[in-house]
């Protein structure tokens, strides 16, 4: 691969979309409110993805199978899951593999017709060739001047019909490859068009990159997906999710975002690229897919904060990083190192890997001396952003090259950061009372109980520092506590890190007034 080749991916690769991003107002609000909230609100996102607002049935089934997406990753995702079983709990949501049933019964109909329409243009026989025979005209043989002028005539006339003719080929071919021309006879499909690359070759790829089938049980997961069955579409029969063809397609999607760097850049993918040879029947729906996965993250972060799981969190956080990314872990040294150098290579040097630098950290009550128990607190702590000049100047020279205005360019960047805030007793006994009581079989303790989380959103590239401030509940008891503040990133690997802050909580105003009613 060249230099510029590389550069293009990584491009492509790095830059944050909007695809994932979340808003602050809405997930900050989550940590308070309960599972039926939580699906509204994802009844709300998901109507995004309706094709059909003004169907009736269409909506209700929607509505349905938003609530069913809901319920299945209330049940499925668990403090133990792993970053495979949360993208596989994406793959399997049942609006998931409704949708992928659709793109399936799509594709099988347009080829249903392509073929009908090749075997019409075989049964009329070959084309007949234009003549070549030479036929005088009426009048006679023309003079010299004559000949000459009609000569030059047909000559501009033939030139100016050959390239309209290729003209019509080429916005043909776009059109296909952009699917804007969804004409059975203008789509190139996997299987029947010579060349042509599909689900099949991306299975193929990722088989001899050793990460085909992909992995369904231990150690990658905690769940054994191997052993789930659903309904067949067609026979109605219960299969296992590999045979399921529509888990399949998703499976097969999951995986080729998680090796997207491998097969964007593999010689026969852009070989077929440049030639038209894509089958736009996979490679479009799996644009969608990633919108829909994009989504259907959020929509599992807001059940984790609901259920105060920082573990969970933490671990959707790294899965929606590798899914933007496209890498197969978060944590690795190789990954880690591989991420370090293309940041380097991307954006200039050490100073071009994204670095946050975390100072001026407090914990108090507003207009107060001490923390109370039950208080409203405040953290507060000022960010810099190392990468930010770097990251500006590259930007600018890309928009350059590519023509974009900067102003425009710009206006795209989204940079997502998390702040998931615990506590734990010091004192007495070391149990943390917090506002509610903890679950004792859950399996979590109070470390991995969140306290709060925020997400912060950069969307301005050449922001070099700000003051973050949020609002959360002190203990319900006094004691001498340490909370521990984890800043994670949703885009880059390697930059996630963690302060703390001990504070002592004084007993509440409440209880104070009771002990003295006691006394008396």
């Amino acid at each position: 691969m060249s230099d510029g080749e590389a550069e293009e991916v990584l491009n492509d690769l790095m830059t944050p979309v909007e695809e994932i991003s979340m808003s602050m107002g809405m997930m900050a609000a989550v940590s308070s409110v309960g599972l039926l909230l939580l699906v509204a609100l994802y009844h709300v996102l998901s109507k995004r993805f309706n094709s059909n607002k003004n169907a009736a049935a269409d909506a209700d089934a929607g509505a349905s199978g938003e609530m069913d997406d809901a319920k299945y990753l209330a049940t499925k995702l668990n403090p133990d899951s792993t970053h495979f079983d949360v993208l596989l709990c994406i793959a399997t949501c049942p609006e998931n593999v409704r949708q992928a049933s659709k793109e399936i019964a799509k594709a099988e109909e347009l080829r249903t017709q392509k073929l009908a329409f090749l075997a019409k243009e075989k049964s009329k026989g070959p084309k007949q060739q234009d003549s070549m025979d030479f036929s005088l005209n009426d009048g006679g043989w023309a003079d010299d001047e004559d000949e000459d002028d009609d000569a030059a005539a047909a000559a501009k006339k033939a030139a100016a019909e050959n390239a309209e003719k290729e003209q019509a080929i080429e916005k043909a071919q776009l059109d296909a490859a952009t699917g804007k021309n969804s004409s059975p006879e203008h789509i190139k499909l996997e299987g029947i068009d010579e060349g042509v690359l599909g689900q099949t070759w991306v299975e193929s790829a990722l088989t001899k990159a050793g990460v085909w089938p992909p992995p369904l049980s231990a150690p990658k997961t905690t769940l054994d997906w191997s052993k789930m069955t659903l309904p067949d579409p067609q026979t109605g029969k219960q299969v296992s999710l590999i045979k399921h063809s529509a888990v399949r397609r998703n499976l097969c999607m999951t995986m080729a975002r998680l090796n997207a760097l491998m097969l964007n850049t593999h010689p026969e993918l852009l070989e077929a690229g440049g030639e038209g040879l894509i089958d736009p029947t996979y490679f479009k729906a799996a644009a969608e897919f990633r919108q829909r996965t994009g989504f259907l993250l959020e929509a599992a972060l807001r059940i984790a904060i609901a259920t105060r799981s920082y573990q969970l969190t933490k671990t959707i956080v790294e899965a929606v990083s590798m899914f933007k990314i496209g890498t197969m872990t978060c944590d690795d040294a190789k990954t880690l190192e591989w991420f370090k150098t293309a940041m380097k290579r991307q954006y200039g040097g050490e100073e071009g890997i994204p670095t946050l630098d975390i100072t001026e950290e407090n914990i108090e009550t507003e207009g107060e001396k001490e923390i109370s128990a039950g208080d409203v607190c405040t953290l507060e702590m000022k960010v810099e952003r190392k990468h930010a000049e770097q990251f500006t100047k590259q930007k600018l020279i890309m928009c350059q090259k590519q023509g974009i205005p900067p102003q425009i360019g710009m206006q795209s960047y989204r940079e997502g950061w998390w702040i998931l805030v615990r506590v734990k007793r010091m004192d007495g006994d070391g149990k943390t009372p917090l506002e509610e009581p903890e679950d004792e079989e859950d399996g979590e303790g109070s470390l991995n109980k969140l306290l709060t989380a925020w997400p912060f959103i950069v969307s301005n590239i050449a922001q070099k520092s700000g003051k973050i401030k949020l609002n959360f509940k002190a203990p319900s008891a006094p004691g001498k506590y340490r909370f521990y503040i984890a800043i994670k990133s949703q885009e880059f690997l390697g930059t996630d890190q963690e302060v703390t802050i001990d504070r002592s909580v004084l007993q509440g105003k409440d209880e104070d007034d009771q002990a003295a009613k006691k006394t008396k």
